[in-house]
């Protein structure tokens, strides 16, 4: 039976009453009551009209300052200060924020400072430490030397959720995203256990249903929209960037044995090679497409102006575009925002 809860604003959902004590580590874990941030907010949380709990997350990876300056000040991380953006426009910017409830949570590694993480949470998210996950994987680029540490957002003891959205943290928000968990390609499908390309018989059981969907990784594809990418080459391969999935043990242990065989996959983009190769459209769980309007890699002027909801733009790369210009005015409210309601130094 489904178990939902609201623990500290945080609204949470369990697949069993069992798995209810996990929500524990989510107590205390952000200001964000039912809906509206407890942050000087002059609103008694008594008073606010309830709401029903949503099974529904996004997931935020947070690592060490891999990306940061010469500095030990935490707005120097550029990929911290993009994931308050990025909370920033889920949960309180007007023209993109929730209009239902869903939880908010950043996966951070251990090494992210104490600091980073109350921030976060007084911006309205919950935050959760999640361990290393030992591999044996030579990354060549340093950039990526973490990115493995986002497979628990796909561990149901890390994210105990029906549904959960994994975003990168340089993301601009065109629109509210409540829809992106009814696209008809979030739901679960069935294994296909006639698939010719099985798994090995040394990895582990595959569930016998699954959900993943995403939108192919075609950077070279033309500046139109809608686009066409029926007929573009590496059309079988996902991108990563924005990947909607709910989380199962069997699926997480899945990737997991995977991570131990690194000979079955590239090590270019490594924590999406490994997808890809566990959800091959031969294979007996083939990844499933969003609708195109939420995300493509590399948006151009016309995803933009079309409306496209997620578009990848780093805050700190200014450039002519629209895309690039929206993700700097992004910040720039984030921080006007906090500002206001707290003082001069919240929003830095």
């Amino acid at each position: 039976m489904a178990n939902f809860s609201v623990l500290s604003g945080i609204l949470l959902y369990s697949q069993s009453s069992a798995s209810s004590t996990l929500h524990q580590a989510y107590i205390d874990q952000s200001s964000y009551q039912l809906g509206l941030s407890s942050v000087n907010s002059g609103a008694d949380p008594q008073t606010v009209s309830p709401i029903t709990p949503s099974p529904y997350a996004v997931a935020i990876f947070l690592g060490t300052e891999f990306d940061a300056e010469d500095s030990d000040e935490d707005n120097s991380d550029r990929y911290y200060v993009g994931a308050r953006t990025l909370v920033y426009q889920l949960l309180h910017a007007p023209s993109t924020k929730f209009t239902s409830p869903v939880s908010v949570v950043i996966l951070a590694t251990q090494g992210v400072h104490e600091s980073k993480r109350q921030r976060l949470r007084l911006d309205g998210a919950a935050v959760v430490e999640i361990e290393r996950l030992e591999h044996s994987i030579d990354i060549e680029v340093p950039f990526y030397h973490e990115v493995f540490d986002k497979l628990p957002a796909f561990d149901p003891a890390v994210m105990p959720f029906e549904k959960v959205a994994l975003l990168d943290a340089d993301m601009v928000i065109t629109r509210p995203l409540d829809a992106l968990f009814q696209d008809t390609n979030t739901t679960h499908f069935p294994v296909d256990t006639n698939s010719t390309k099985l798994p090995a018989p040394d990895l582990p059981e595959l569930p016998e249903r699954y959900a993943l969907a995403a939108t192919p990784d075609i950077p070279g594809r033309n500046p139109v929209f809608p686009p066409d990418v029926d007929n573009e080459k590496n059309r079988d391969y996902f991108n990563a960037d924005v990947i909607v999935s709910s989380p199962t043990k069997k699926l997480f242990q899945y990737y997991l044995a995977l991570l131990g065989r690194p000979e079955l996959f590239g090590h270019w983009l490594p924590e999406q090679d490994l997808l890809n190769l566990a959800h091959r459209w031969d294979g007996p769980m083939p990844w499933r497409q969003l609708d195109l309007s939420w995300h493509l890699i590399l948006p151009t002027e016309a995803d933009f102006n079309a409306g496209m909801a997620i578009l990848h733009c780093k805050y700190w790369q200014p450039a002519g575009d629209p895309c690039h210009q929206t993700a700097l005015a992004r910040c720039w409210q984030m921080q006007g925002y906090w500002e206001g309601r707290e003082g001069s130094k919240a929003g830095r």
